[in-house]
């Protein structure tokens, strides 16, 4: 895969994250009468994955970098919090939040790749 096809991606994934996080923050806040998640999940996350998506229209080592740390971060976390979820007996949650550490991790390991491309050009 090229460096073009890993922009591409990246950018359609970035823009699916963005839009989950408006989603579900939406969701937590109409439906489920939950604030916390929208200051302390959804909010944050859309703020790196809108972060992410300008330094990849303009990429460099260095911003691809800082994207990547970022990124790995949000992988951790919802892999932590979807097995707590799970463990705690939420059949849909937990899973659902297992994904998208599956989405950001193709996420991570893209923009990795596409970072070590750069580099070596």
């Amino acid at each position: 895969m090229n460096f073009a096809a890993h922009q591409r991606m990246n950018l359609a994934l970035l823009g699916l994250l963005i839009a989950a996080c408006v989603y579900f923050s939406t969701y937590d806040i109409q439906a489920e009468k939950i604030w916390w998640t929208t200051w302390y999940i959804y909010l944050p996350r859309g703020l790196i994955f809108f972060l992410g998506s300008i330094i990849w229209k303009k990429p460099s080592p260095t911003g691809l970098g800082m994207v990547l740390g970022f990124l790995l971060l949000i992988d951790l976390f919802l892999i932590g919090y979807g097995a707590w979820l799970s463990l705690q007996g939420e059949m849909l949650w937990g899973p659902l939040t297992l994904a998208f550490a599956g989405l950001t991790g193709l996420l991570s390991w893209s923009t990795w790749k596409a970072r070590g491309m750069l580099m070596a050009s």
